[in-house]
């Protein structure tokens, strides 16, 4: 069985990297999923995949395709709204609120999601469609209340509720995994 030396990220975008063997590598990417890292790179060691091959370079692009991003926590979204409601209440402008939040977000797919929201912002959409632009991650509740505060005018007593019913939430989920548990 072949061996492969690769790299890995889990769901908080903390990196790893290790040797394992497997049939090929989408074995490998499945083997990894299972233990909650998600494959970014992988060579074979020796043989057929060395390193600047044109299978390695096939692996790769076909690696990429099946590789879902790391998903971002609760938590992190509830920090980054109350951040962003403490921002917007001190008058700073929500471009530079949002460049802030992207370089200092807990991991690689938040900072990149929250500088593609900055760039809509930039391009001239509301905070609410920048938002509404990544479901995976702000439901429709959330860009309707971001929506509702930017009509209002009260967009920072909007984030602040959001960022209160966010951290409720927070605090919530251990109890519903032990009732379902």
């Amino acid at each position: 069985m072949p061996e492969y030396e690769f790299k890995a990220v889990d769901n908080f975008g903390k990196f790893t990297s290790g040797v394992s063997n497997a049939a090929n590598p989408e074995v490998l990417s499945r083997i990894l999923q299972d233990q909650g890292l998600f494959l970014m790179e992988t060579i074979e060691i020796g043989g057929r995949g060395a390193p600047g091959s044109k299978a390695a370079g096939r692996i790769m692009a076909k690696l990429r395709g099946l590789m879902p991003k790391p998903k971002v926590s609760l938590k992190d979204v509830t920090f980054c709204t109350t951040q962003l409601s403490i921002m917007v209440r001190s008058a700073l402008p929500i471009l530079e609120s949002l460049e802030i939040l992207a370089d200092t977000a807990p991991n690689a797919t938040f900072s990149a999601m929250l500088k593609d929201v900055g760039r809509s912002v930039s391009g001239g959409k509301p905070l609410s469609k920048a938002f509404a632009e990544h479901p995976e991650t702000f439901d429709t509740i959330y860009v309707s209340l971001l929506a509702a505060g930017e009509a209002s005018g009260d967009l920072d007593v909007m984030l602040e509720r959001l960022a209160a019913h966010l951290d409720f939430n927070v605090k919530l989920t251990p109890v519903r995994l032990k009732l379902e548990a």
